[in-house]
Parts: C-alpha cells; structure tokens; sequence
C-alpha cells in the first residue's frame, strides 16, 4: 500500500485533544472515501513457527458507499486496513533505521 495512492492520512480531520492516532482515507477501488481510525494495536508472536500476527481495532469515522456494520464483517476492506497498517509500521520503522523522523519515544506497555 502506497501513501497518496492506495491512502491518505487525514490530519486535517485529526483532534489531538481527542483522538490518539490520525484518520485514514481509502482511496483503493470500491472503498474510496472510507474514513477510519486505528484503535489498539498488538503485535503477538506465534510460538509454533516463529511468525508474528498484528492485532487491532479501528473506528469507521466516514462509511463512504458503505454501511459501517458491512465494512466491519467485510474480509476485504479487513485485508486491506490491514495492509495499511503494515505499511505504517514499515515506513517507522524505516525511517527509524535511517535515522529520520525518529523524534518520538517507544514506549512499551
């Protein structure tokens, strides 16, 4: 997933008061227009074969053509914010790597 071709990042709708991460604009064929926020995020290792699975929650904010209820029980809109997220967290961690962007602190629960 690409950023400005597959999404977008909504700053422009984004409370830091109120919300803790910023929104997400689809823009991928039959989802574009859907708005949706990132919840918590868990990371769990697979103790059988080494392999991580993410977890995560995520807000509908617009349902664009949509009714949120579909969009949550949809497999493919699911694969899809889960593409994205896996693009978020490779783009920190790259760019930690390289020494940009690296401004904020990890904090571990």
């Amino acid at each position: 997933m690409i950023l400005g071709q597959d999404y977008l990042l909504r700053d422009d709708i984004y409370d830091p008061k109120k919300d803790e991460t910023l929104p997400v604009e689809l823009m991928v064929p039959n989802y574009e227009g859907v708005v949706y926020r990132y919840g918590k995020v868990n990371i769990v290792e697979e103790e059988e074969d080494d392999s991580a699975r993410i977890q995560y929650l995520f807000d509908v904010i617009e349902s664009g053509s949509h009714k949120t209820e579909d969009l949550e029980k949809d497999k493919v809109f699911m694969e899809i914010t889960g593409l994205v997220l896996n693009s978020l967290i490779l783009e920190v961690l790259n760019s930690d790597a390289n020494g940009k962007n690296n401004n904020s602190e990890f904090n571990k629960e």
